[in-house]
């Protein structure tokens, strides 16, 4: 998909509550409510009439300017304005035609040129969870449209693309990763079993067992306490396709494990293809991002130094 860019980035609020989100979402369309608003005024932009009517309802002079601004922007902005909204926890963007339409019951509504998109340019969905507050706030915007202020922010995000700070950021994190698997490969091996017992724990996973000698096919037994998924570790310091194999064999007779997680920091040898769906091999780089997000980056180095 080609880059999006824009002039101008606005917030749409789709009807009182959310109301409209769905429908316009579906079919393409932005929609804005202020059916007492003279359409024909609006479409002459004649803005001090559609300002004069609502202080003649006994609107005050700021309330009346700001339902003008925010009618103006709908009648006026250009196609190459960029629109955005939010619904079903993830943000959605379109581009809009500049002809309005008015509804029989008052309603405006303009129609998106291809429709509203809830995906960056690399087809990743734009989930809220991924989206910074600066942006999310605009949620709470109490008119109906408003100007976005992160606009370079919000262009970035659409567009995949980083930010000069997160790609520094994102380089010294895959350093320190890199570090702390090289500290990983020097741990003895009892020192990476309690590793992997302490990223475990701090997960959430209780431990049914303990750690090593509870029997020759494993080193941890789990159980989540609150969905009851039970799973069966082995940790490897090193290891390789035919070892990994064989616990695999033990495994499949073993069907009181939801899954099953083998965890080795040197594996010698081509990797396995594909593995069943209820396998989790782990390697030395997935260990160490765990250990890091975990707060357990210090407890390495103190280990090794």
């Amino acid at each position: 998909m080609k880059s999006v860019t824009t002039n101008k980035a606005l917030f749409i609020k789709l009807g009182r509550g959310g109301i409209w989100e769905k429908d316009c979402i579906e079919k393409g369309l932005l929609r804005l409510g202020y059916r007492e608003s003279n359409f024909e005024a609006c479409k002459d932009s004649d803005w001090k009439k559609v300002e004069n009517d609502y202080l003649e309802e006994g609107k005050s002079k700021i309330a009346a300017s700001g339902y003008v601004t925010q009618i103006k922007y709908f009648f006026e902005e250009p196609v190459d304005t960029l629109w955005i909204t939010f619904f079903n926890n993830k943000l959605w963007w379109s581009k809009a035609e500049e002809k309005v339409v008015l509804e029989k019951d008052g309603t405006k509504i303009r129609k998106c040129i291809s429709g509203w998109s809830d995906k960056d340019t690399n087809g990743n969905v734009l989930y809220m969870e991924n989206i910074s507050g600066k942006l999310l706030k605009t949620q709470g915007f109490r008119g109906t449209i408003c100007t976005v202020e992160e606009q370079e922010y919000l262009l970035n995000k659409i567009n995949a693309r980083e930010s000069k700070q997160v790609k520094e950021t994102q380089g010294k994190y895959n350093s320190l990763k890199d570090c702390i698997s090289n500290l990983i490969k020097e741990l003895t091996w009892q020192d990476f079993e309690v590793l992997i017992d302490l990223i475990f724990t701090q997960a959430g996973w209780q431990r049914v067992s303990s750690v090593g000698k509870t029997a020759k096919t494993l080193d941890l037994d789990l159980k989540a306490p609150v969905t009851g998924e039970k799973c069966l570790v082995q940790i490897k310091s090193s290891s390789n396709v035919t070892e990994l194999n064989s616990y695999l064999d033990t495994f499949e007779s073993m069907d009181q494990y939801d899954k099953f997680y083998y965890i080795c920091h040197s594996f010698k040898g081509k990797l396995p293809e594909s593995l069943n769906s209820r396998v989790k091999l782990m390697l030395v780089d997935e260990v160490s991002e765990l250990a890091i997000d975990s707060g357990l980056s210090k407890w390495v180095i103190a280990k090794v130094s």
